[in-house]
């Protein structure tokens, strides 16, 4: 039980961790396109 708590919360906070990290990397290559551009 304890065992798939964690599983649980390390896949949470993994899936999280992804996306922010994805929306980081998508508004720095949209400042880096916006930069080119001009």
């Amino acid at each position: 039980m304890e065992m798939s708590k964690t599983k649980k919360l390390l896949a949470a906070l993994g899936i999280i961790f992804f996306n922010i990290f994805g929306l980081i990397a998508f508004i720095f290559l949209l400042i880096r396109s916006r930069k080119k551009r001009k």
